[in-house]
């Protein structure tokens, strides 16, 4: 998690400082537990088993086979992926 000083420093990289105060109240936000909430449309019960594995969730992890991992890629690679589906 980044602390008050990172973000300060990559909004103004960013050119945006204006938005950190916002963005460090997402953040306080996203940092509290709540209640499991039921779906409010179909069938709750269905959902009930994701919803508390993703309440009890400490961290997220992706595989990806078709794009290399962003620390194994050279400036090439990245900027093929980029292009890829744009016009020529």
């Amino acid at each position: 998690m980044l602390n008050k000083l990172e973000v300060q420093a990559l909004f103004s990289l960013y050119k945006c400082p204006q938005l950190v105060d916002s963005f460090l109240e997402l953040v306080k936000l996203a940092k509290k537990r709540r209640p499991v909430s039921p779906v409010v449309n179909g069938d709750p019960t269905r959902y009930t088993s994701y919803a508390g594995l993703e309440e009890g969730a400490t961290g997220v992890e992706t595989a990806s086979l078709l794009v290399p991992h962003g620390l194994s890629q050279t400036a090439g690679t990245a900027e093929a992926i980029m292009r890829t589906g744009e016009e020529e």
